[in-house]
């Protein structure tokens, strides 16, 4: 299936207790072997709040556009609340405090720790009842939100995607082309070569990754072995990965900074510091919208 991270809505043990059921309110618990056949059929009205917990990051406006809004509108009487993970609301912190999210958006790799936690609840039955068509979406996004036994953890809403950034004003402060669409990594390589430079006193790098995960992904590489359990980290093709990784790390200039607490990340040099040429990063298209207004190329 596609290695691409995919975003999904995920609903959690106590949602049907939550979701316009008689007697339900945001927060009470439904048995871990509840199913939808004996989840009381007859809906109230009366007001209920939903608690969405952000294990994907969403803006505050696209959460309002594309998840309370339209609920709000279909539902007059379900509020969608929101709650990003930060010190004091991560999800061992609002499970602890016996404050237990209705959803959850996180990506598919993050799953298997909510199931573990109890979490999932298995909505097959639901999308069924609803007359939900599960063709409407790729093949691979529905895989990847199935249990080997066929339970339907979530529903797919959106897919992340990689891609190469880069800024046009480092190429052009030292004359090198633009990057192509088709390129290899040794290609990517030998462009970063020439524009990692020294100016001044601002040192610019050619070319960054965000991570080695990042660029397995064409690979589909696990990093376990679903059938011995053991690590799947000696493949051939993971030491490709580690290798095409050191030669961007240890090209003269272009070493990544030493994290410190607090210390920028990729993004924040290639946006605020503007001293990368290219980033190949997840989907910052909303990041790089905003920078564009202020400047950058």
């Amino acid at each position: 299936m596609s290695r691409k991270r995919l975003l999904f809505g995920l609903l959690v043990s106590t949602a049907l207790a939550c979701a316009g059921c008689v007697g339900s309110a945001a927060g009470t618990d439904a048995p871990a072997n509840t199913t939808a056949q004996s989840v009381p059929q007859k809906v109230s009205n009366d007001p209920v709040t939903l608690l969405v917990y952000l294990g994907a990051s969403v803006s505050d406006e696209d959460f309002k556009l594309l998840f309370a809004d339209p609920v709000q509108k279909k539902y007059p009487n379900i509020t969608l609340k929101s709650v990003a993970p930060a010190k004091g609301t991560t999800i061992n912190e609002l499970i602890a405090s016996g404050t237990i999210p209705d959803l959850i958006t996180t990506p598919n790799a993050d799953m298997l720790g909510y199931k573990q936690q109890d979490l999932l609840y298995d909505i097959a039955p639901l999308l069924k009842q609803n007359k939900i068509d599960l063709s409407r979406f790729l093949p691979a996004t529905i895989d990847a939100v199935k249990s080997d036994k066929g339970e339907v953890w979530a529903v797919p809403y959106a897919m992340q995607f990689d891609t190469m950034y880069y800024n046009k004003d480092v190429f052009d402060k030292f004359g090198v082309a633009y990057p192509k669409d088709g390129m290899t990594w040794d290609n990517a390589i030998e462009l970063g070569k020439k524009v990692t430079r020294k100016d001044g006193s601002v040192q610019y790098r050619g070319l960054d990754v965000v991570s080695s995960y990042l660029m397995s992904f064409p690979f589909a590489l696990p990093y376990v072995n679903g059938k011995t359990n053991k690590s799947a980290m000696t493949d051939p093709k993971w030491k490709s990965v580690f290798e095409i990784t050191k030669q961007i790390q240890t090209i003269p200039g272009n070493e990544p900074p030493k994290p410190e607490p607090g210390a920028s990340t990729e993004a924040d040099y290639f946006i605020k510091d503007k001293n990368i040429a290219m980033l190949v990063s997840v989907n910052l298209m909303v990041q790089m919208g905003s920078a564009g207004e202020k400047g950058l190329n």
